[in-house]
């Protein structure tokens, strides 16, 4: 089992469990400590959200060795067409533009983007 000390209102709290999860991402204490050997990846999560020209809500998973070892997304959502993925930092926005014309391709319409959202995101890597 594992002891958990914390600290709440100014005391000394302990707390024993069978289980320890750690739900706070790639980055986690609870990773750090007990699987220091695992490697993190590092992505650039980009998103557009696009007027929804789709009669009917869309959802997909893309996945395109081309452009990234990761999967990509579309979802509808208040009115819009979101389309996004996560890709290497390296040239991330050209492989994010060739990826949707990649998709266009396949019957995928980007009209000019409402807006566009980016963030740093990190991925365990265990082997």
């Amino acid at each position: 089992g594992f002891c958990v000390l914390y600290e709440k209102e100014g005391a000394l709290r302990e707390v024993t469990a069978r289980y320890l999860v750690g739900a706070d991402g790639a980055g986690s204490l609870v990773r750090r400590a007990f699987f220091p050997e695992v490697s993190i990846r590092r992505y650039v999560a980009i998103q557009q959200w696009f007027p929804d020209e789709n009669p009917n809500p869309f959802y997909s998973c893309v996945f395109d060795p081309d452009t990234s070892d990761c999967c990509s997304w579309s979802i509808s959502k208040d009115n819009h067409f979101i389309y996004g993925g996560a890709f290497a930092p390296k040239n991330c926005r050209a492989m994010f533009e060739r990826q949707k014309e990649t998709c266009a391709r396949f019957g995928f319409r980007f009209p000019e983007p409402v807006k566009t959202e980016a963030c740093l995101a990190s991925v365990c890597v265990f082997t």
